[in-house]
């Protein structure tokens, strides 16, 4: 679709500005220091946050709602659905949400989620003047914050207009444009702290086209690695992100005390290829060290078979 590839080439050419991850860099260092426990990144994609003790995204080997750009495996990674957490109560003391909700077919189920696993974290989403002025067709809700309150409205359909978006494409590339971006943040991303509860409102649309949406694919998994077909980023910037994360953000994980079934939220067994639960008995691959804690990645296993998991 020819909107989709100029949002992705205004995305490619995007870069956050010094002063920008600066700041970002300083503030995570200090949340860093406060919080004690493990921090989650979902849909951390190409870009994780600096401070997160574990990432996930679905859609690892397609990057189509990310500009094409390669998975981050710089830390302990799990392929996972943000509506499906594979993850016990309560087990991480800070989550991030960074440019998820507006991707989701459900996002109610997604922020019930985060509010079971974490004690707080954070939100954040393309205001609507954003997507009014250059949305992409994978985004299918307008986001925003109500008093403290997190409001989203449902699209009827993309909000597309080739001529608005060859016009912002071009305002991209001036940097006294991006300027005005980054020191108007506010005007263009929606960003919401919670903490223990996320107070939140669905407006929900009675016919909406689905047919105009589109949407990365999961892709099953393959006899080819995960590692091997996402590659690794060998960019300064990946370089310099794995050095500080190791030098200053890194925690022990341990994935048998973090993860649960996705689907009842039973307690797993890990073996070297494979994730086990132990009360619905679905088998979740594992590959390269990364679960794949999907349910249409899961093999569910006969009762007879109790006994082995």
């Amino acid at each position: 679709m020819a909107s989709a590839k100029i949002m992705q080439n205004k995305e490619m050419r995007y870069r956050m500005p010094f002063f920008m991850r600066l700041k970002k860099l300083i503030k995570e260092v200090k949340l860093s220091r406060q919080v004690e426990g493990l921090i989650l990144d979902i849909g951390s994609g190409h870009n994780p946050h600096y401070c997160a003790s574990v990432c996930g995204d679905k859609y690892v080997l397609d990057g189509m709602e990310r500009a094409n750009r390669k998975v981050n495996l710089d830390r302990p990674f799990i392929v996972l659905d943000a509506e499906k957490l594979p993850f016990r109560d309560r087990v991480f003391d800070y989550s991030f949400a960074s440019h998820v909700l507006e991707h989701l077919d459900n996002p109610e189920a997604c922020l019930r989620e985060l509010q079971r696993i974490s004690k707080r974290g954070h939100i954040s989403c393309p205001s609507e003047f954003s997507e009014k002025l250059g949305g992409v067709p994978y985004h299918k809700w307008y986001v925003s914050v109500v008093g403290n309150k997190l409001v989203l409205k449902q699209k009827k359909k993309p909000f597309l207009d080739i001529s608005l978006l060859k016009g912002s494409s071009r305002l991209w590339e001036r940097k006294d444009f991006r300027n005005v971006y980054h020191r108007n943040w506010n005007l263009f991303m929606v960003e919401f702290e919670w903490e223990r509860r996320i107070e939140f409102c669905l407006e929900r649309e009675r016919k909406v086209d689905k047919e105009m949406f589109v949407c990365a694919k999961w892709g099953g998994v393959t006899t080819d690695s995960i590692d091997g077909r996402v590659g690794k980023q060998r960019t300064i910037k990946a370089k310099l992100k794995k050095y500080l994360y190791v030098m200053c953000f890194k925690k022990k994980v341990d994935f048998g005390e973090i993860l649960a079934c996705p689907v009842c939220k039973g307690e797993v067994r890990i073996t070297k290829d494979s994730v086990k639960c132990r009360q619905c008995l679905r088998v979740y691959p594992v590959k390269d060290n990364i679960p794949i804690m999907l349910e249409e990645a899961a093999v569910e296993k006969s009762p007879f078979l109790k006994d082995e998991s």
